[in-house]
């Protein structure tokens, strides 16, 4: 029969530790001898934070259960106890004139629509998708 103990206790850092304890305890033959294996585990507070909050991979940021926000990759993401879901913020021109190409402008999170040959001159985007 082998017994086993935990202990759960000290830290170290932002550690926490796990002792795991294991005897033979084999009644039938007592002159054995006890073995004993003590088998240290780390369980960082990284996981219980990580249960508790969602992590934005894009930014390496995390966000609290309940909160929006928009990444540097113009999407907009929600963090809830379930999941985290991101989408994009903004639509992608389709369809415009020819003599026109869009650009995206990361700093405003939306495509500027613009004349191939002039940039201050703008031009009307007659569908987009997203």
């Amino acid at each position: 029969m082998v017994a086993a103990d935990v202990a759960i206790g000290g830290h170290h850092d932002d550690l926490n530790f796990v002792t795991l304890k294991l005897k033979n305890k084999n009644l039938r033959q007592p002159n054995r001898t006890e073995i004993r294996l003590s088998v240290t585990v780390k369980v960082s507070r990284w996981a219980e934070y990580a249960s508790q909050n969602c992590r934005d991979d894009v930014d390496g940021t995390w966000h609290a259960h309940g909160e929006n926000w928009i990444n540097s990759d113009c999407m907009g993401c929600s963090c809830s106890v379930e999941s985290m879901s991101c989408c994009t913020t903004y639509g992608t021109p389709t369809v415009y004139p020819d003599d026109c190409i869009a650009v995206f402008d990361r700093e405003n999170c939306q495509y500027r629509v613009h004349k191939k040959n002039d940039t201050s001159v703008e031009c009307r985007v007659y569908a987009s998708v997203g």
